[in-house]
Order: C-alpha cells, then structure tokens, then sequence
C-alpha cells in the first residue's frame, strides 16, 4: 500500500509538471507586441527554502536533519489558487534512528481540487520507562 501511495504521489507531482510545461512559454505585451522568453522557473512563480535542524533530547540524543521545500503555481494561468507546495525530510540521530518524509500539496483548477500526499519511512530506536513493569520497555514492544 505505501508503494502505491508513493507512485500516485509521484505520478500526480510528474503529470502537474508535464501539464504545465505543454503552455506556450512565450508571452506578448500589447504595448510593443513583442515576444519575450519566459523561463520555466518564472512562469510557475517557483521559490525553495531550506531549513538544516539540529536538535538534543535525552531520548533520541543528537538529531540532524535538513528539510527542503519548493513553493510554484501548478498553473501560471491560475490567478486564483494559492501557491502549491512540494518538499522533503530527511534525518538522523546519534542513537541510530533514522527517518525520512516526501509531500505535497496542490491546488488546481482556481482552488476547486486540492490534493494533500505524503510518504515517509523511519527506524525509531526508543524505549521509555514503565512504572507498572518497573522496567523500560524497548520500542518494539516487551521482551518476554
């Protein structure tokens, strides 16, 4: 089931890209009529931010992790729709856990269809303390 998940969200994130590249790149200003190149990046109103995060807590120790997110237009002729959203995580921490996410948000059509997806992955190694076993107890659940 996560593959599939996964192959949807890539699938829909292609396809918004593929649609929108199919546009004509050329734009005509009615004062001069003159035809100027518009770049891909442009007409989607493209913008990425990048966060690298470092974090300590006494469970997982030392964290790292970097987050990356891209904001565009799935449409550059959609004046209505907000900006959509695509980005990704990864992490890791000194205790071995790792994790790792991909998602998105789009909105089409002049916001009539939105789609929100995300997939992710991660090994948590966790325990915590149990008073009514008097013992911790491992992520995976009680050894017997």
């Amino acid at each position: 089931m996560k593959k599939l998940l996964l192959l949807i969200c890539i699938a829909l994130i292609m396809q918004s890209f593929l649609y929108s590249q199919q546009t004509d790149s050329t734009v005509t200003t009615p004062e001069n009529s003159d035809t100027t190149e518009v770049s891909f990046w442009d007409k989607h109103d493209v913008n990425f931010a990048a966060v690298p995060m470092v974090n300590y807590d006494p469970a997982f120790q030392w964290n790292f992790a970097a987050l990356v997110n891209v904001f565009f237009k799935v449409s550059p002729t959609d004046t209505i729709s907000p900006l959509s959203m695509g980005g990704a995580i990864v992490g890791y921490t000194t205790n071995k856990t790792w994790y790792w996410a991909i998602y998105t948000k789009l909105y089409m059509d002049e916001d009539n269809y939105r789609v929100t997806l995300g997939y992710g992955d991660a090994s948590v190694n966790f325990q915590y303390y149990e008073d009514m076993v008097g013992g911790f107890i491992p992520f995976a659940g009680r050894k017997k």
